[in-house]
């Protein structure tokens, strides 16, 4: 009965952790995002494109640990999605070393973009409102700091990443 259980839990959370990551590489709210985009925008279109997605499965992983608060399954659901992630990485990776002639490591520029937006978040401490921090650091990693239309983009992005996966787990049938 006890393994069962411990099988019907890890089950449970290896189908959570897959629809996170699968709401994290989905491109659509991406596509609107870079096709409403300003035309008043300083920032390359393609490099808007790459960013927010980028930020998208990034903080995907990141709302997973800080919306499942105190549960104890929240290790297990923030790994298998890395684990998901690492091996969609080395998928991208492949493919776009191929195409550009040279070694990529996409998951190593989502980690360096995860610890980006976490010095942010350190260094606003104060600030009530997550999404802030995050747009500012998406505007400046977009190579404008000063573009309010990137830091909207990226605020925007995280803020609706933010209540997507808040309100996934919320509305889970289950204990986790």
């Amino acid at each position: 009965m006890q393994n069962e259980k411990i099988e019907t839990i890890k089950q449970e959370v290896e189908k959570i952790s897959q629809e996170l990551f699968n709401y994290a590489i989905d491109r659509e709210d991406v596509a609107w995002l870079v096709n409403n985009h300003s035309e008043h925008s300083r920032v390359d279109p393609s490099s808007l494109e790459y960013e927010l997605q980028l930020l998208k499965i990034v903080g995907t992983g990141w709302n997973v640990m800080y919306a499942m608060g105190n549960s104890p399954y929240k290790e297990a659901v923030s790994g298998f999605f890395w684990s998901a992630v690492h091996k969609f990485s080395a998928k991208i990776s492949e493919d776009a070393g191929n195409l550009a002639g040279k070694k990529i490591d996409y998951f190593q520029i989502l980690k360096d973009r995860l610890e980006m937006y976490i010095q942010a978040l350190k260094n606003n401490i104060g600030e009530k409102d997550p999404a802030k921090p995050f747009g500012e650091a998406f505007a400046a990693q977009c190579a404008n700091r000063a573009d309010l239309y990137a830091f909207m983009a990226g605020a925007k992005m995280f803020s609706s990443i933010s209540m997507r996966v808040k309100e996934y787990l919320e509305g889970l049938d289950t204990s986790i």
